[in-house]
């Protein structure tokens, strides 16, 4: 806000009542940057507010994210070996998710059990966008090939280490990363050009 044009008008400070449309913008575009993100491209697809009404975490969510969770997996970690290697992005998941959640919406029926007061349903509504941005993190999550599946392959191979047993594990980076997660900083106002457009096509 320091360097917003209108602050170079002294007329602003000194005659406050003669400037309120001026002011009342600046006051706006102050809780705008506060309040949401100061980029129109990331307001225009992302909310400011979480409904709590709409279904996330559900079952239909769960099964249809691990299943397209286990094939992208299976199907990188087959390739990865393959020169050159054959990948399936998890754009594809994103993809066929909403035409299996819409399917599951209109066939499952509204059977459920309650745990600790939640109501867990096989069908709780209309498959939501939040439901399609958990398979999607499920589907992100699960595609990559660890950095380990190379330690797999030098200790196995008798052209190199020739070593029958391993247990490399890519966990400890993710148990890192979570014990820091309340140290590392989190700032709102941030344009990342991957995640937006997975937003963009989860909203429309």
């Amino acid at each position: 806000m320091a360097d917003h044009p209108s602050l170079a008008n002294e007329g602003i400070f000194d005659n406050p009542e003669k400037h309120e449309d001026i002011i009342y913008e600046m006051k706006l575009e102050a809780a705008m940057i506060r309040n949401n993100s100061p980029y129109a491209e990331v307001r225009a697809v992302v909310d400011n507010h979480d409904d709590p009404n709409i279904p996330c975490s559900t079952i239909r969510a769960w099964v249809i994210g691990l299943v397209f969770s286990a094939i992208l997996g299976f199907i990188n970690q087959l390739f990865s070996i393959r020169q050159p290697a054959i990948t399936v992005m998890a754009n594809v998941a994103q993809l066929l998710a909403f035409p299996f959640g819409k399917l599951m919406e209109k066939t499952l029926p509204d059977w459920g059990i309650t745990l600790f007061g939640v109501r867990h349903s096989l069908n709780p509504g209309p498959f939501s966008k939040k439901e399609h941005m958990l398979i999607t993190i499920m589907a992100n999550v699960a595609y990559n090939i660890p950095y380990t599946n190379y330690i797999i392959w030098s200790q196995y191979l008798p052209q190199y280490f020739n070593q029958k047993a391993s247990a490399p594990s890519s966990v400890d980076a993710g148990g890192y990363h979570g014990s820091a997660r309340r140290t590392m900083p989190v700032v709102g106002a941030m344009l990342t050009p991957r995640s937006t457009p997975v937003a963009f096509l989860i909203r429309s």
